[in-house]
């Protein structure tokens, strides 16, 4: 889980065409991107 915290890890995710990814791929980065970018903050209604 070390590399998932680093910032590559996070540039690589950011940076990945989602025109490439699977629904479940998109989820997940957007879920992952979401709770890190914004200071860890992520809210679900």
């Amino acid at each position: 889980y070390e590399k998932s915290d680093s910032k590559e890890f996070y540039e690589t995710l950011q940076s990945q065409e989602p025109n490439n990814l699977t629904e479940l791929e998109i989820e997940t980065h957007f879920i992952y991107l979401n709770k890190t970018s914004y200071n860890g903050l992520n809210y679900i209604n």
